[in-house]
């Protein structure tokens, strides 16, 4: 992601803002979902202790269309279900300055959602993700950041006002084929677009289905 020299030479200040844990199915059928939900929340107490969405889902309707959206009341954890694919999110709160990654209990939590879907369900996860935002604060500006340590001396711009990297990188986790995307933004405050001195980083996770 950052180079661990970099971390050495550079202060920052490194935040979680998000964690995306998926799912991904060809098909996910929920013969009773009010029967499911009452399973997810026995089984996570009163973790999706917020609104609760069982949208009526009209035959033959796309299978993106979300079936159930469950949240904490302060939406640090939201669960969402379509046809699809099942999201969980875990949010950091602004009073939440600095959270340790990886989050206590989260993947425990992801677990014991799947297993619900296991045993009320009829369906089959092919694939698998996870997403993770961060937010940088640097003490100099995000895009002389990325330039001196990510750049070439001879490139073609001066200044920029907005620099992005995107990169790939195909691994083997476990004996699972994964692509691994990290994109690496600068970034400015949105109260103070002066400030400049802050990037933005996504790294999606995913297997490769074979």
């Amino acid at each position: 992601m950052l180079k661990r020299e970099h971390w050495k030479r550079d202060k920052m200040l490194l935040r979680i803002k998000q964690i995306q844990l998926v799912l991904f199915s060809p098909g996910i059928i929920i013969l009773d979902k009010a029967k499911l939900v009452v399973k997810i929340n026995k089984e996570l107490r009163t973790l999706f202790n917020g609104d609760q969405v069982i949208p009526p889902v009209p035959e033959g309707a796309p299978l993106e269309i979300l079936k159930i959206i469950l949240k904490s009341k302060d939406e640090q954890y939201v669960l969402q279900i379509s046809g699809k694919r099942i999201d969980f999110f875990y949010n950091s709160l602004p009073k939440n300055s600095v959270v340790k990654f990886p989050i206590d209990g989260l993947y425990e939590k992801f677990v014991t959602i799947s297993k619900c879907f296991t045993e009320e369900t009829h369906c089959q996860f092919l694939r698998s993700a996870m997403v993770t935002r961060w937010v940088v604060e640097l003490e100099k500006s995000g895009t002389e950041y990325i330039a001196s340590n990510y750049l070439s001396r001879d490139v073609p711009f001066e200044n920029p006002h907005k620099l992005e990297l995107h990169y790939l990188i195909k691994e083997n986790i476990v004996g699972c084929k994964v692509n691994k995307w990290v994109r690496i933004k600068s970034a400015r405050r949105i109260s103070d677009p002066i400030q400049n001195n802050f990037l933005t980083i996504l790294i999606d996770i995913n297997t490769v289905s074979d």
